[in-house]
Parts: structure tokens; C-alpha cells; sequence
């Protein structure tokens, strides 16, 4: 398993005085939202599942700006070998990174205080796993592969709505996974989130 993280951002001015950086930690951040957008692929993308093969997850995060999604961070995983690989099972390994890097940003910096993060939505364009997860549809007998990952998932799920915002819950008990099909998703998010797919899985970008 392989994690690349990158996290574009502003580098701290080393001209700024060590009062000066205590008085900033000290003012309370303005809320965040959040949108946390997820796909995978096996590699060769084709159908069916293969015995082993290689699968490539891509995460994206994004900051809420007056209605606009601004780039925040992105992940991409390498899952190697993968038994029974297909390219449902690296849309629900794509989900579970997505709810581990959602309670890394949201957990309190003060145990006692509440998250940094208002809210989180949670997007994908795999209808099959935004269904399951949701409790929409059940996972069958044939495909017990993607249980683990759902057991995983709904307890990232709890522990997330355990996280109190200002505003309440920072993934609330009834909130749900959103479906969004790949044509409409913006360009600009879709190259981001399939670049994360490819570097993950070692192909080209582009």
C-alpha cells in the first residue's frame, strides 16, 4: 500500500516573530466546509474481476468558497495485488480513504473543543458503493469482498458524526454519500481526482 499526500499551501514567513504565531494560533479559525470527492479504478479498467491485480485510488479534497470548490489536498493509493480486484472494490476503497482523510481534518485540536471542519459532503460517481453505503441497497453473497470496507466505512461514519461543528454534527447520522454521474462532474475536478487514479497505479498523467 502506498500513500502520497500532497497538500498545496502558503510556507510560514520566518521573518514572523514567535509572538506573532502565538497570537495567531490563538484566534479561532473561521468554520470550514468541506466537499471530499472520491473514484478508483482497477488497473486496465475492463470488466469483471481479476484474481489479483493492481488498483488506484484517487481522493480529493475541497474548501467551500462562496459556493465555489477551491483545492485543498489530494491523496492517491496504490493498492497492490488486490484479491478479486475489480473496479467496485477500488470505488469502496477509494470511499474509506476519503472518511480517513475527512476524521484526520476533522478531529477537535483541543479534545474538549469543537472540529475545525462545519461540514463534510461526501461525492462519488459510483452509484453501486453511494448506494450500499447509504443502506439504499444491500452488498450480496457474491461480492462479500466489499463488507470489510463497509464495516470500515460505517465506523468512520459514527466517529465522524461523533465530531460536533458549530453547527452540530460535522457528518450528521442521516447524512448520505452523494451520487453525481462522471459527466457532470467539472473538468477541472474530474482531471484532478483521475490524476490521483493514475499516479497511484504508475500510468502516465496527462
Amino acid at each position: 500500500l502506498v500513500l502520497l499526500l500532497l497538500r498545496p499551501g502558503e510556507a510560514s514567513h520566518p521573518g514572523h516573530s514567535d509572538s506573532e504565531s502565538e497570537s495567531a494560533s490563538a484566534r479561532p479559525a473561521d468554520p470550514v466546509d468541506l466537499v471530499i470527492r472520491f473514484d478508483g479504478a482497477r488497473r486496465g479498467n475492463g470488466r469483471g474481476a481479476k484474481a489479483e491485480e493492481d488498483m488506484g485510488v484517487g481522493v480529493a479534497v475541497f474548501r467551500l468558497v462562496e459556493s465555489a470548490e477551491v483545492p485543498v489536498l489530494s491523496v492517491s493509493v496504490a493498492v497492490l495485488k488486490a484479491v478479486r480486484a475489480s473496479n467496485n472494490l477500488a470505488e469502496w476503497s477509494s470511499l474509506s480513504v476519503g472518511l480517513l482523510v475527512a476524521w484526520i481534518l476533522a478531529r477537535p485540536r483541543d479534545p474538549a473543543g469543537p472540529s475545525p471542519i462545519r461540514s463534510i459532503r461526501f461525492v462519488g460517481d459510483s452509484a453501486l458503493v453511494s448506494d450500499q453505503f447509504n443502506g439504499d441497497s444491500r452488498i450480496g453473497p457474491d461480492h462479500s469482498e466489499f463488507q470489510p470496507f463497509q464495516d470500515f466505512a460505517q465506523e468512520l461514519r459514527a466517529r465522524l458524526c461523533a465530531f460536533s461543528g458549530c453547527q452540530g454534527p460535522v457528518f450528521g447520522a442521516q447524512a448520505r454519500v452523494e451520487w453525481e454521474s462522471r459527466e457532470s462532474i467539472a473538468l477541472r475536478m474530474q482531471r484532478l481526482i483521475r490524476r490521483c487514479i493514475r499516479n497511484a497505479i504508475g500510468l502516465p498523467t496527462f
